[in-house]
């Protein structure tokens, strides 16, 4: 949910600039403070970024209701995105989708009036709104979002140059990660691979600009890859990936040590598919100590994050052999999993699931048959639930 700083800052500027008026102090107020928060927010500083954005969203909400233009509303529009995006990085993802929410039902309030001025913001928001669906494990509704802002963004890269061709982008990434989730793997890596065609364009004024996106879109294609049974290719994708995130990280840790995390972790998975046992544990372990030092520093956050490292190291553990080691990483895995409430459950049983199939593969071997079936029974019935067609 990162990228939104040129966003933001244009989604409330045309308003503010040419029609706040005598409320020109209290607008530079409350730009302050949605600049403040769009910097603690690209370094890491979530904690931080929500209370400060708080206080911005609060700042335009207040001007808003004060001025006699309906359409004043927009001004909180932009905040609201930014409160949806550091609310999920918290893992607070019900709070994000009602902000993301309402940033939608405000976008297209004003794009149905003024399409040629507000569509690109609704798209925008439609991105975000998205994410945050896709976080909760709503895959149906993400899709469902990311196809139109996608359909938006198409329509509007084709008529207005290439300035809109980043947000398509992005656009397809979401989408991909969720027709992957949804089963629809050849669907996936078609719309991945034109996200990561998109973003291997050579951007000579900004060349290191979209190097985070195009990681994101790697990982979504090594997702599809994987799901097709093409393991090679999603492994050398996914190198790919954590060779950007790890170059990123080494700049900026506070802001990218976290997607290094995830990328390591997907990794991990793809050398344990391929069979690449020792190397897929030294992945695990390195993304493990990456999210529990993220974990220990922000309580509540990566917690999801964390637990699926846990479950990359159980597969890698297995792969040696390590059948007792692989119960005390598995058995954390599940506590943090089971601990996740309602509002992420959808996002977390999947990895629920691949634990608890690890944890039977090893149960078995050491001899413990019941506690062996009974973790294997739990895993099938959870991937029923999560099967294309039935309520996640």
């Amino acid at each position: 949910m990162r990228g939104l700083r040129s966003r933001w800052k244009d989604a409330t500027a045309a308003f503010t600039i040419s029609q706040a008026g005598g409320a020109a102090p209290a607008v530079k107020q409350a730009a302050a403070a949605s600049e403040e928060t769009l910097r603690l927010f690209s370094l890491g500083h979530y904690q931080e970024a929500l209370a400060v954005g708080e206080q911005a969203l609060l700042r335009y909400r207040r001007l808003a209701d004060a001025h006699p233009d309906p359409d004043a509303v927009v001004l909180a529009a932009g905040p609201l995105e930014q409160q949806a995006a550091t609310l999920g990085q918290l893992g607070r993802c019900e709070e994000a989708l009602a902000a993301s929410a309402e940033a939608v039902v405000i976008r297209r309030r004003l794009a149905d009036a003024y399409p040629d001025a507000h569509l690109p913001r609704l798209a925008g928001s439609l991105v975000i709104h998205s994410a945050v669906l896709g976080a909760l494990g709503r895959r149906e509704e993400s899709l469902a979002a990311g196809e139109e802002a996608t359909t938006v963004l198409r329509q509007l890269a084709g008529t207005q140059a290439q300035g809109h061709l980043p947000d398509l982008a992005r656009s397809l990434v979401i989408q991909s990660a969720a027709l992957s989730c949804l089963g629809r793997h050849e669907e996936a890596l078609t719309t991945s691979e034109q996200a990561t065609a998109i973003l291997r364009q050579p951007d000579e004024a900004q060349p290191m600009a979209l190097l985070p996106d195009l990681a994101r879109s790697l990982v979504a294609q090594a997702a599809a890859l994987s799901g097709l049974g093409r393991l090679e290719e999603a492994l050398t994708t996914s190198e790919q990936a954590t060779a950007i995130r790890r170059r990123l990280a080494d700049t900026q840790p506070e802001a990218f040590l976290p997607e290094l995390g995830a990328s390591l972790n997907a990794q991990s998975l793809a050398l344990s598919d391929s069979q690449r046992s020792e190397e897929a544990l030294a992945a695990s372990e390195e993304a493990t100590a990456i999210l529990r030092r993220l974990a220990d520093a922000q309580p509540g956050a990566f917690l999801l994050e964390l637990a699926t490292s846990l479950v990359a190291q159980s597969f890698g553990l297995h792969g040696l052999g390590r059948y007792e080691e692989v119960l005390g990483a598995s058995d954390e895995a599940n506590a943090l999993l089971r601990r996740l409430d309602d509002a992420q459950r959808g996002a977390s049983l999947p990895f629920l699931a691949k634990s608890l199939v690890v944890r039977s593969l090893a149960l078995h071997e050491l001899g413990r048959g019941e506690e062996a079936r009974a973790a294997s029974e739990e895993a099938t019935a959870i991937r029923q639930r999560l099967a294309p067609g039935r309520d996640a």
